[in-house]
């Protein structure tokens, strides 16, 4: 990491870092009001800094290259109340901060679910001083993230996780057999042409086995996709050819942003046909099971949806 810029102060102080081979275009500040404000434009986008104090009112000085690019990521400590950010009531500096966002075209990241951002040891309380807002275009592509808390402070770091437009989930290594694309002719073939060889008593079953075992890997089709997109059919691959073209040369583009659009609507055309199909064969009169996995499969939330601990009880106890 490296310092790219910074507002040294004797009460507050804000400095913005990056990772060294990233290239900055410009790197601008201002502070008034005693409130901190830093942006560095880095390629199509630009990342802003914000510190108010908590006696100032909120006022936005935007520094020179704040509207330099029409992505943007805001944020920092904006001391402020309001129902939006998770608060009982919305003080003055809540709406103001508010009206500012609308203005801009921001959108307000923010989870409930999620823990505080800040924990007042005075008060044993959590709060969410800690905002972050986004271009209105990026409102369905980015999560926010709550991280564990730094050592001898109240704040935890927050950060901002952007994907594409489709987002593959990673599946588990596992080879399965398509018996959709199996060879059953020859199977059928070949395995009763070979089961004439084994005599049928006890004591051979192991063969028998071993002679089904590969006769399938002969004639069922058997691997994994590492990465799979539901619904993706023949028009929607070659969009998505398209959009990952466009998407490595400027993520954050007005081309891309369409082409991406129209990927998400061949998609959803294909997941709704296959989810009216599927559900009209469907009997959840015993179990429901089914159904739900359906909808995990069919659904294209960027959330990440965390592991279960493969450590056993017995692992911790012993």
């Amino acid at each position: 990491m490296q310092l790219i810029i910074e507002h040294p102060s004797a009460k507050y102080g804000s400095a913005i870092f990056v990772k060294r081979d990233i290239d900055i275009t410009s790197a601008q500040k201002t502070c008034y009001n005693d409130i901190e404000i830093l942006t560095v434009e880095i390629g199509a986008c630009t990342v802003t800094s914000v510190y108010k104090p908590p006696w100032r009112d909120f006022v936005f000085s935007p520094p020179k290259n704040f509207a330099s690019q029409k992505t943007r990521f805001i944020l920092g400590d904006f001391n402020s109340h309001n129902v939006y950010w998770g608060y009982a009531s919305t003080d003055k500096n809540g709406d103001l901060v508010e009206s500012w966002a609308k203005q801009n075209n921001l959108a307000l990241l923010h989870d409930p679910k999620l823990p505080y951002s800040f924990q007042s040891k005075i008060w044993k309380k959590g709060y969410n001083p800690d905002l972050t807002f986004i271009s209105m275009s990026l409102e369905d592509r980015c999560v926010r993230k709550i991280y564990k808390p730094i050592p001898k402070t109240q704040h935890r770091p927050v950060g901002i996780s952007v994907y594409s437009a489709i987002k593959a989930p990673k599946i588990p290594f596992k080879r399965r057999f398509n018996f959709k694309k199996a060879n059953w002719e020859k199977y059928t073939d070949e395995l009763e042409t070979q089961v004439k060889n084994i005599v049928p008593i006890p004591k051979n079953y192991d063969a028998f086995i071993k002679l089904v075992k590969r006769t399938s890997c002969k004639h069922i089709h058997r691997g994994c996709q590492k990465h799979y997109i539901s619904g993706l059919n023949d028009e929607a691959k070659d969009i998505m050819t398209k959009y990952t073209d466009e998407y490595s040369k400027d993520p954050f583009n007005e081309v891309t942003a369409e082409i991406g659009e129209r990927l998400q609507q061949i998609l959803s055309a294909s997941r709704q046909e296959r989810w009216s199909k599927t559900l009209s064969k469907m009997d959840m009169t015993h179990s429901s099971k089914q159904a739900w996995n359906m909808i995990r499969n069919l659904n294209g939330d960027p959330t990440e949806v965390k592991e279960p601990c493969a450590i056993t009880p017995n692992q911790i106890a012993q």
